[in-house]
């Protein structure tokens, strides 16, 4: 069994990625490299780095569908948040990622902006942040990926902002609960903080 979070960036997927590392599940966050994005630019998606992890979070968010063929028997978690908020969020990040030190190392083709570049262009339709293009995308990301799941077992969906925890991962993935306080990163007031850096 493999598992994918499939919630699209900034909707908790380094919290959950680091959730499934404490129970144990070997788990990789937003891989950039040059393997993975040359399988995900060639639409090969049996992922060569799936043979050295349990769990793939973030950047693979387009490809559930595809996933889910070369995966049989794999786990999703969707993770999401108020709409709102995750805008907020989406837009400080960006802010941070295209300055002009980041847009440097952009074009000396540094693996995460590849990466970043594509996994963008694939989830969203743009690079750049547009309120109306991003939100459009996140509502229609959370429809598709409910409708393709509806009639299957295989999905969780799971709002880490809203106070889902341990229980309700733990009883999806079958394991037993941890006594362990749940991680939580990234919090957007920490973006706010980088955008008055640059």
């Amino acid at each position: 069994m493999k598992i994918f979070g499939i919630g699209l960036s900034k909707t908790g997927t380094k919290s959950l990625t680091e959730a499934l590392k404490m129970l144990n599940f070997s788990s990789v966050h937003f891989d950039i490299s040059e393997t993975t994005y040359q399988d995900l630019t060639e639409g090969n998606y049996s992922l060569r780095i799936m043979q050295k992890f349990d769990a793939y979070v973030d950047g693979i968010a387009p490809f559930y569908p595809q996933l889910d063929v070369a995966f049989p028997k794999s786990k999703f978690i969707l993770t999401i948040r108020d709409e709102q908020s995750w805008l907020e969020s989406v837009r400080c990040h960006l802010i941070h990622i295209l300055s002009d030190e980041f847009e440097e190392n952009r074009k000396k083709g540094k693996p995460f902006h590849k990466m970043m570049l594509f996994y963008h262009a694939a989830a969203y339709g743009s690079v750049f942040y547009s309120r109306e293009r991003y939100l459009y995308s996140y509502e229609k990301h959370t429809k598709n990926t409910l409708d393709y799941f509806k009639n299957k077992n295989n999905l969780l969906v799971l709002n880490i902002c809203e106070g889902d925890k341990w229980e309700k991962l733990c009883e999806f993935l079958e394991v037993p609960v941890p006594n362990l306080e749940f991680p939580h990163f990234n919090k957007t007031e920490n973006h706010h903080a980088l955008i008055k850096q640059i």
